[in-house]
């Protein structure tokens, strides 16, 4: 728990949320690809009907380019290359998701960069057709400009989801100066507490406190540390 107080005295706080946030990859409809992963200890980010890796690539990319690079490949690099190979002759991007464990569950787009922490259990698509509607990509944008657009949505998403998983999701409480709340919120992902109000400004977080401020309170400057000074104690009254 960090507090903060303005030139107003009014008192900002910021908790972990304890909440349980929705899944933003669920949650979201602006987000761009499907993340799919088969591991009997991790539930997947999106939910699939398929049991096994295989079984949905088949029914994305047909069964007869999937058991083509089944069979033209010995190793999962080079599968992986064939299959990306065929989604795009289907004008869909196709990426493999890993999952690396070690102080913490981080997935990232691509294959195992450690071969014992890191460990290949899906992967992410998206049609390059619906990406274009839903970023509102202009139509002369060709293909592979498209592609390195969704690249970059796919980075972005799954970082919200390592924050998500991990639980870095952070609400605010604010007090007037007489202790009175004015506001509470949550939902704000990557709030970096250990250092300034500068994350807390980036994730929007200082933007819904200003809504409910009666002082100057949007940006980190208007901010400072609070510390706690003297605590005062009073009978308790049965209202």
């Amino acid at each position: 728990m960090t507090k903060y107080i303005n030139k107003a005295g009014e008192v900002l706080t910021i908790t972990q949320d304890d909440f349980s946030p929705d899944n933003p990859l669920r949650e979201d409809d602006g987000i761009v690809g499907t993340y799919l992963t088969w591991d009997s200890r991790l539930e997947s980010p999106m939910k699939t009907q398929y049991n096994n890796e295989l079984d949905e690539l088949k029914s994305l990319l047909g069964e007869e380019a999937v058991e083509t690079a089944l069979t033209n490949n010995s190793n999962r690099p080079g599968l992986l290359s064939d299959l990306e190979e065929a989604a795009k002759k289907q004008e869909i991007v196709l990426r493999p998701l890993t999952c690396y464990e070690h102080s913490g569950i981080t997935y990232f787009i691509g294959t195992e960069d450690d071969e014992w922490d890191s460990n290949s259990l899906g992967f992410v698509y998206a049609y390059i057709k619906q990406a274009r509607e839903l970023l509102g990509i202009p139509a002369d944008e060709t293909d592979k400009e498209v592609t390195k657009e969704i690249e970059d949505c796919f980075q972005a998403e799954i970082q919200l989801y390592n924050l998500y998983i991990n639980g870095e999701v952070y609400g605010f409480n604010l007090d007037d100066k007489d202790g009175n709340d004015l506001d509470s919120c949550s939902g704000f992902y990557g709030v970096d507490l250990e250092h300034d109000l500068n994350e807390a400004d980036k994730a929007g977080l200082l933007e819904a406190v200003n809504d409910c401020s009666t002082g100057s309170g949007r940006f980190a400057k208007d901010w400072q540390p609070a510390i706690i000074e003297r605590v005062v104690y009073r009978p308790w009254q049965e209202q």
